[in-house]
Protein backbone atom coordinates (compact mmCIF):
# COMPACT_ATOMS: atom_id res chain seq x y z
CA UNK A 1 0.00 0.00 0.00
CA UNK A 2 1.31 3.61 -0.94
CA UNK A 3 1.84 6.00 1.82
CA UNK A 4 -0.92 8.52 1.85
CA UNK A 5 0.19 12.25 1.96
CA UNK A 6 -1.72 14.69 4.68
CA UNK A 7 -2.46 17.94 3.40
CA UNK A 8 -0.25 20.77 5.12
CA UNK A 9 -2.29 23.23 7.12
CA UNK A 10 -1.79 26.87 5.62
CA UNK A 11 0.67 28.80 7.52
CA UNK A 12 -1.03 31.73 9.93
CA UNK A 13 0.98 33.65 7.25
CA UNK A 14 -0.34 32.15 4.44
CA UNK A 15 -4.18 32.69 5.61
CA UNK A 16 -3.48 36.69 5.93
CA UNK A 17 -2.27 36.99 2.90
CA UNK A 18 -5.43 35.21 1.49
CA UNK A 19 -7.94 37.67 3.55
CA UNK A 20 -5.85 40.33 2.36
CA UNK A 21 -6.46 38.99 -1.33
CA UNK A 22 -9.67 38.32 -0.79
CA UNK A 23 -10.15 41.95 0.85
CA UNK A 24 -8.77 43.72 -2.19
CA UNK A 25 -10.82 41.86 -4.73
CA UNK A 26 -14.20 43.08 -2.40
CA UNK A 27 -12.88 46.59 -2.18
CA UNK A 28 -11.79 47.06 -5.69
CA UNK A 29 -15.26 45.50 -7.41
CA UNK A 30 -17.42 47.87 -4.95
CA UNK A 31 -15.05 51.11 -6.08
CA UNK A 32 -15.72 49.81 -9.62
CA UNK A 33 -19.32 49.51 -9.23
CA UNK A 34 -19.51 52.91 -7.35
CA UNK A 35 -17.33 54.69 -10.20
CA UNK A 36 -19.49 53.33 -12.85
CA UNK A 37 -22.70 54.17 -11.64
CA UNK A 38 -21.52 58.06 -10.77
CA UNK A 39 -20.03 58.11 -14.70
CA UNK A 40 -23.23 56.67 -15.50
CA UNK A 41 -25.13 59.48 -14.33
CA UNK A 42 -23.40 62.09 -15.63
CA UNK A 43 -23.16 60.74 -19.25
CA UNK A 44 -27.23 60.79 -18.37
CA UNK A 45 -27.61 64.40 -17.23
CA UNK A 46 -25.16 65.17 -20.12
CA UNK A 47 -27.70 63.71 -22.52
CA UNK A 48 -30.94 65.50 -21.31
CA UNK A 49 -31.58 68.41 -23.32
CA UNK A 50 -31.99 71.86 -21.95
CA UNK A 51 -36.21 70.96 -21.75
CA UNK A 52 -36.00 68.09 -21.08
CA UNK A 53 -37.42 68.65 -16.93
CA UNK A 54 -40.68 70.86 -18.64
CA UNK A 55 -43.58 69.48 -17.52
CA UNK A 56 -42.02 67.30 -15.34
CA UNK A 57 -41.91 67.74 -11.19
CA UNK A 58 -38.72 70.09 -10.63
CA UNK A 59 -35.99 68.36 -8.43
CA UNK A 60 -36.27 69.08 -5.15
CA UNK A 61 -33.22 70.32 -3.34
CA UNK A 62 -32.41 72.45 -0.18
CA UNK A 63 -30.39 75.60 -0.83
CA UNK A 64 -28.20 76.91 1.85
CA UNK A 65 -28.60 81.17 2.11
CA UNK A 66 -25.73 83.01 2.43
CA UNK A 67 -27.16 84.02 5.62
CA UNK A 68 -27.06 80.64 7.01
CA UNK A 69 -30.28 79.57 6.63
CA UNK A 70 -31.76 76.84 4.36
CA UNK A 71 -35.12 77.02 2.32
CA UNK A 72 -36.28 73.57 0.17
CA UNK A 73 -37.35 74.07 -3.03
CA UNK A 74 -40.74 71.79 -1.83
CA UNK A 75 -41.53 74.30 0.68
CA UNK A 76 -43.15 76.62 -1.61
CA UNK A 77 -45.35 74.33 -3.74
CA UNK A 78 -48.64 76.35 -3.85
CA UNK A 79 -46.45 79.77 -5.03
CA UNK A 80 -44.95 79.81 -8.77
CA UNK A 81 -41.36 79.73 -8.42
CA UNK A 82 -38.32 81.39 -10.08
CA UNK A 83 -35.14 79.78 -9.76
CA UNK A 84 -32.10 81.12 -10.97
CA UNK A 85 -28.44 80.06 -11.68
CA UNK A 86 -25.81 83.03 -12.10
CA UNK A 87 -22.53 83.71 -11.41
CA UNK A 88 -20.36 86.46 -9.75
CA UNK A 89 -18.26 86.84 -12.97
CA UNK A 90 -21.14 86.13 -15.77
CA UNK A 91 -21.42 89.46 -17.76
CA UNK A 92 -24.94 88.46 -18.40
CA UNK A 93 -25.68 87.72 -14.73
CA UNK A 94 -24.28 91.45 -14.01
CA UNK A 95 -27.26 92.40 -16.53
CA UNK A 96 -29.63 90.28 -15.50
CA UNK A 97 -29.26 90.87 -11.74
CA UNK A 98 -30.79 94.47 -11.76
CA UNK A 99 -33.78 93.43 -13.38
CA UNK A 100 -34.58 90.21 -11.46
CA UNK A 101 -34.73 92.50 -8.59
CA UNK A 102 -37.02 94.87 -10.05
CA UNK A 103 -39.32 91.85 -11.16
CA UNK A 104 -39.18 90.29 -8.03
CA UNK A 105 -40.37 93.52 -6.14
CA UNK A 106 -43.06 94.48 -8.24
CA UNK A 107 -44.78 90.24 -8.36
CA UNK A 108 -43.79 89.05 -4.59
CA UNK A 109 -47.16 90.79 -3.00
CA UNK A 110 -49.13 88.12 -5.54
CA UNK A 111 -46.90 85.02 -4.33
CA UNK A 112 -44.58 85.08 -6.57
CA UNK A 113 -41.39 83.39 -5.45
CA UNK A 114 -37.50 83.44 -5.95
CA UNK A 115 -34.41 81.63 -5.40
CA UNK A 116 -31.23 82.85 -6.46
CA UNK A 117 -28.74 79.61 -6.83
CA UNK A 118 -24.66 80.75 -7.19
CA UNK A 119 -22.91 78.12 -9.26
CA UNK A 120 -19.90 76.02 -7.60
CA UNK A 121 -17.39 77.63 -10.27
CA UNK A 122 -17.85 81.05 -8.54
CA UNK A 123 -16.57 81.85 -4.58
CA UNK A 124 -18.44 82.43 -1.44
CA UNK A 125 -16.53 86.22 -1.84
CA UNK A 126 -17.40 86.65 -5.29
CA UNK A 127 -21.26 85.64 -4.38
CA UNK A 128 -21.46 88.15 -1.50
CA UNK A 129 -19.91 90.84 -3.33
CA UNK A 130 -22.32 90.45 -6.08
CA UNK A 131 -25.16 90.63 -3.85
CA UNK A 132 -24.60 93.55 -1.93
CA UNK A 133 -23.42 95.47 -5.27
CA UNK A 134 -27.36 94.85 -6.99
CA UNK A 135 -29.19 94.31 -3.22
CA UNK A 136 -30.64 91.28 -4.06
CA UNK A 137 -34.31 90.97 -2.16
CA UNK A 138 -34.85 87.64 -2.55
CA UNK A 139 -33.48 84.26 -1.00
CA UNK A 140 -29.65 83.71 -2.04
CA UNK A 141 -27.40 80.65 -1.78
CA UNK A 142 -24.58 78.73 -2.93
CA UNK A 143 -24.71 75.25 -4.77
CA UNK A 144 -21.05 74.82 -3.41
CA UNK A 145 -20.96 70.93 -4.55
CA UNK A 146 -22.64 71.49 -8.13
CA UNK A 147 -25.00 69.16 -7.21
CA UNK A 148 -28.24 71.68 -7.81
CA UNK A 149 -27.11 72.52 -10.79
CA UNK A 150 -26.44 68.86 -11.40
CA UNK A 151 -29.88 67.93 -10.93
CA UNK A 152 -30.98 70.65 -13.76
CA UNK A 153 -28.67 69.95 -15.78
CA UNK A 154 -27.15 73.42 -15.69
CA UNK A 155 -23.81 73.84 -17.17
CA UNK A 156 -23.92 77.77 -18.15
CA UNK A 157 -25.10 81.03 -16.05
CA UNK A 158 -27.49 82.55 -16.05
CA UNK A 159 -30.07 79.86 -16.74
CA UNK A 160 -33.41 80.11 -15.12
CA UNK A 161 -36.65 78.11 -14.32
CA UNK A 162 -39.85 79.07 -14.08
CA UNK A 163 -42.15 76.55 -11.76
CA UNK A 164 -45.44 76.34 -11.28
CA UNK A 165 -47.73 76.25 -8.49
CA UNK A 166 -48.14 72.76 -8.54
CA UNK A 167 -44.00 72.01 -8.46
CA UNK A 168 -43.67 71.48 -12.16
CA UNK A 169 -40.86 73.10 -14.75
CA UNK A 170 -43.22 75.13 -16.89
CA UNK A 171 -39.89 76.51 -19.09
CA UNK A 172 -36.15 76.92 -19.22
CA UNK A 173 -34.53 79.79 -20.49
CA UNK A 174 -30.33 79.82 -21.02
CA UNK A 175 -28.85 82.90 -21.04
CA UNK A 176 -30.10 86.80 -20.78
CA UNK A 177 -30.86 89.06 -24.11
CA UNK A 178 -28.47 92.24 -24.63
CA UNK A 179 -31.21 94.56 -23.89
CA UNK A 180 -32.55 95.27 -20.67
CA UNK A 181 -36.24 96.03 -21.71
CA UNK A 182 -35.77 92.25 -23.57
CA UNK A 183 -35.13 90.98 -20.65
CA UNK A 184 -37.73 92.53 -18.50
CA UNK A 185 -39.90 91.60 -21.31
CA UNK A 186 -39.21 88.24 -21.44
CA UNK A 187 -39.15 87.67 -17.26
CA UNK A 188 -42.60 89.43 -17.02
CA UNK A 189 -44.30 87.41 -19.80
CA UNK A 190 -43.34 84.11 -18.08
CA UNK A 191 -44.21 85.48 -14.84
CA UNK A 192 -47.43 86.51 -15.57
CA UNK A 193 -48.01 83.05 -16.84
CA UNK A 194 -47.34 81.17 -13.74
CA UNK A 195 -49.16 83.21 -11.68
CA UNK A 196 -52.21 82.78 -13.96
CA UNK A 197 -51.50 79.05 -14.00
Amino acid sequence: MGKRRLAKAPSAREKRQEKSRRTFWIVGIGLAVVIGGLIGLLIYQSQQPPGALAGRPAPDFTLRLLDGQSVALSSLRGKPVVVNFWASTCPHCQREAPVLAQVYEKYKDQGLAFLSVNVAWDTEGGAKKFVEAYHLPFPVGRDAGGRIAGLYAVDATPTTFFIGKDGKVVSRVDGAPEEVAAIRAGLEQRIEKLLAG
